[in-house]
């Protein structure tokens, strides 16, 4: 693959698709071959059963991952529902007093308050990284790249290793690693038909923010396989470039990576043959699974999850849909009449990189230089960097996306450089 259709790629998708064997496809494949008729039994099987079929499958790939191990069991926990699961399966087993919960991320927003809250009510030691507060560097930055987060979100990679450098390489970290994915989050309501669909929907749904980056004529189609891994009948097309290409070249560096001992239950053979046998419709909306994890910890799951807007999995629609316009409304008017002052968006991830990049000195200095450094490369002329750079800081667009991919690259290419001169 060429250089610059990889930073095209990147400029596009935030990582590049397609770098890697597809090994975490090929295992799930064949987890599947191995269990085909399952599908069909499933899809006889009444609902109820299915549930405790899944609630089965859960706890016993968790309890094959636990072990005899005295170890420090760290669950980051966020206001989903994936690692809200992990951690109620770990106290069901009386691992509380091996258990550690933690929480990153900006106070405020349903992540990090829905984290907290939890782990409060269900009793549990339980530990803040307020990324407000934490400092970017550029070496930060590039030992996280260097270390295993090649060519991926590099501020997201870089704020879940933070968790690894509070409780170092002794703990056991579980991870909710193919959590939604495997349960459905990402399948659309009809099916596609054919590969070629399959693709389309993919760079649609895959690009990283609005603003084009990527060269004119430059087609994401072209990064992506040729042809499917497997037949539709083992593993849907949306399924398979979901697990390949993004989970594989994007996810799995970030929330696994070079972590040590990491546990993920949802990448399985007991949860993937489970949830992929499932009936399509059953998976869409994570429909069964949201199920599955009320009936089995009720009380852990009346509380509050980000899915539903901090609001209650139980909760009607017509609450659900009046919420989230209602939080919506709120901050966007807020964002409008007290420009600098309002409060995070609720659903906000990590930080809100807009406002970070113009207020904290060290991000809008990163920032800055890895900008100069990209221009001075001349590798992506067709992007005017300064204007992006000036209009974002002045206040008259919002850039914080692009600005930030625009970072990740350079950083990546610097690693490249230095690996280059050694």
């Amino acid at each position: 693959m060429k250089r610059e259709i990889d930073i095209d790629a990147y400029l596009y998708f935030g990582y590049i698709p397609n770098k890697r064997e597809c090994s975490i496809l090929r295992r799930i494949v064949g987890w599947l071959e191995a269990c085909k008729d399952r599908r069909l039994a499933y899809r006889q099987m009444a609902y109820r059963q299915l549930l405790e079929k899944g609630i089965e499958a859960f706890r016993s790939a968790v309890m094959s991952m636990v072990g005899r191990s005295t170890r420090l069991h760290v669950v980051p926990l966020s206001g989903g529902y994936d690692s809200r699961l992990i951690l109620a399966e770990l106290l069901r087993l009386g691992l509380r007093d091996q258990v550690v919960a933690l929480t990153f991320g900006t106070p405020k927003t349903l992540d990090y308050e829905i984290g907290g809250l939890v782990a409060r009510k269900l009793g549990v030691r339980h530990e803040y990284i307020n990324l407000e507060k934490t400092a970017i560097s550029r070496e930060g930055l590039v030992q996280t790249i260097r270390t295993g987060a090649r060519w991926t979100f590099a501020f997201d990679a870089y704020f879940n290793s933070l968790v690894k450098m509070k409780f170092g390489s002794d703990a056991t970290y579980w991870s909710g690693f193919m959590g939604g994915a495997s349960a459905g989050s990402h399948l659309r309501p009809q099916p596609t038909s054919t590969w070629e669909e399959a693709k389309e929907y993919f760079v649609r749904a895959n690009r990283f923010g609005t603003f084009q980056l990527h060269r004119s004529g430059w087609n994401p189609l072209d990064v992506l396989p040729e042809k499917p891994y497997c037949e539709k009948a083992i593993l849907d097309f949306d399924d398979q470039l979901n697990f390949d290409i993004r989970q594989e070249d994007a996810i799995y560096n970030i929330v696994v990576g070079a972590w040590g001992d990491v546990k993920t239950p949802f990448y399985s053979q007991d949860w993937i043959t489970f949830s992929l046998s499932l009936p399509r419709h059953y998976r869409l909306d994570r429909t069964l699974f949201v199920d599955m994890v009320v009936k089995a910890y009720p009380e852990v799951f009346s509380l509050p999850t980000k899915n539903t807007w901090g609001l209650s999995p139980t909760s009607s629609q017509w609450k659900l849909m009046t919420r989230r316009f209602a939080v919506r409304t709120w901050h966007e008017v807020c964002r409008r009449l007290l420009p600098g002052l309002a409060p995070p968006h609720p659903m906000e991830n990590y930080i809100d990189f807009d406002r970070a990049i113009r207020e904290r000195p060290d991000l809008r200095r990163l920032v800055s230089d890895s900008l100069e450094s990209l221009i001075e490369r001349k590798l992506v002329t067709w992007v005017d960097i300064k204007g992006l750079w000036h209009d974002h800081i002045a206040g008259r667009r919002r850039y914080g996306q692009a600005l930030r991919i625009l970072t990740s690259l350079e950083m990546n290419l610097q690693v490249n450089d230095e690996e280059r001169t050694t």
